[in-house]
């Protein structure tokens, strides 16, 4: 019988063999988990590291899975035996160990060597080959020595610009401005001349630029506006229906401005010939008339006219102004040049060519012509020897050039006798007077 405080002994031994197997279990895990764990760290270790270094370089270069895979089982042997001998790794146990300093430098060697040759290979990489989205591999910036591009977002660490991610239109654009096709702005003249979209697939065939002051500029390719240097933009509907619009109000400003110097010429050209006419009046005008004879305000004034080479004319003028006076006209004498006589226009216009009236603008000059023709003729009296006659025949007329209209006229015959011929003139002409007065009285006031 036991005691109390006593231990039994069969209830110690059971506890210590409890103990005994939870131990060796806890040993069996643990090493059934090392074996686990460490085949699955040389799995890693040897195909993680190659699945990784084939994934970036397909993803780099676009190259064929099959291509890189088997170039880098060949280039990566030395890599593996130095990975055997610093981790301890079981691989390879037919080839001979390497020392431990030849595998770390094969290791450090071969790491440098994977970013140099990543750094190359993605020189001129823009995008990501594998996955399913596009994704841009490069960043680039606008700046005065061109384009630059980086592999990381963020700004221009000499230029402070912001870094945009590449797209292929700018990838496209640059190769084309290696190649010397650069874009050019489009010439036309008319929208409909434009095939803006490819008929067989939609997409632009014609980029454009827009101005500070709302400008488009049409380019035949894509590229950079020369002027701002700014990306262009693929057209679309919006921007045809814009470049349309504006065309036609341009066209419609061109017709107009076309139309206005139109009118402008023939304006130019009506005073160009009106200048020449008027030149061309003002010449006739003056081979005819003296232009320092005019009109005398407020007083109607007589211009006078007489035709005939008669020997007296001279004092017909004189005795036709004297009566003008006398019936309160002021005579113009003067007015007529020796040309209106002498080429027969004078004696056109006393036969009733009232043309040079409007011709000459005689109502400029004078508010009526007085005009007379003379005959004159000298015979012998067969019963006084030596008796001469002289007979002057008169025609008279006065004409209002102001209104155009005949304000009187007379015809009259006078005679002079004289043993002479002046002396039978004077008779006449003294006789002519009185027809003269007569004449001019009975002008209209």
């Amino acid at each position: 019988m036991l005691k109390w405080g006593e231990p039994n002994e069969k209830v110690v031994s059971k506890h210590k063999f409890a103990w005994l197997v939870t131990a060796i279990l806890l040993i069996l895990v643990t090493l059934l988990l090392c074996i686990i764990i460490f085949g699955w760290l040389k799995d890693f270790l040897i195909f993680g590291t190659f699945n990784f270094a084939v994934a970036k370089f397909v993803d780099a270069t676009g190259l064929s899975v099959y291509l890189v895979k088997g170039i880098l089982a060949v280039v990566l042997f030395p890599f593996f035996l130095a990975l055997r001998e610093v981790g301890k790794i079981p691989l390879f146990k037919g080839v001979g160990r390497l020392p431990k300093s030849v595998a770390w430098g094969l290791i450090i060697g071969y790491a440098s060597t994977y970013f140099l040759a990543m750094y190359f290979a993605t020189k001129n990489t823009y995008f990501h080959h594998s996955g399913t989205t596009l994704k841009a591999a490069k960043y680039y910036a606008i700046t005065p020595e061109g384009v630059r591009f980086f592999d990381t977002e963020g700004f221009d660490p000499k230029y402070g610009t912001k870094l945009n991610p590449v797209t292929p239109l700018v990838i496209a654009n640059l190769e084309r401005m290696k190649r010397g096709d650069i874009a050019k702005p489009l010439a036309f003249k008319a929208v409909s001349e434009i095939a803006f979209f490819d008929s067989q697939t939609g997409q632009p065939k014609v980029w454009y630029a827009r101005s500070a002051n709302g400008t488009i500029t049409l380019f035949s390719t894509s590229g950079f506006d020369p002027l701002s240097g700014e990306e262009l933009k693929p057209a679309c509907q919006q921007i045809v229906e814009e470049v349309s619009r504006r065309h036609h109000e341009a066209e419609m400003r061109l017709q107009a401005d076309d139309a206005q110097a139109k009118v402008a010429e023939r304006v130019a050209v009506a005073a160009e010939e009106r200048a020449r006419f008027d030149a061309q009046e003002r010449a006739y005008r003056e081979r005819y008339v003296n232009p320092y004879t005019r009109r005398i305000k407020n007083r109607k004034t007589a211009a006078l006219l007489v035709l005939g080479d008669a020997d007296g004319a001279s004092t017909l003028q004189e005795r036709l102004s004297s009566a003008l006076k006398e019936k309160g006209l002021e005579p113009a004498e003067g007015l007529f040049k020796p040309d209106f006589l002498g080429d027969g226009s004078a004696a056109k216009f006393f036969g009733g060519d009232w043309s040079y009236v409007k011709k000459l603008r005689l109502e400029d000059y004078a508010d009526v012509i007085v005009l007379m023709r003379v005959t004159h003729r000298t015979t012998s009296a067969d019963a006084i020897e030596g008796l001469r006659t002289a007979t002057l025949i008169l025609d008279m007329k006065c004409l209002d050039v102001v209104n155009l209209r005949i304000d009187g006229s007379r015809s009259a015959t006078v005679k002079g006798a004289g043993f002479s011929e002046s002396e039978a003139l004077r008779g006449s002409l003294k006789n002519a007077t009185v027809e003269i007065h007569k004449f001019i009285n009975s002008i209209e006031d």
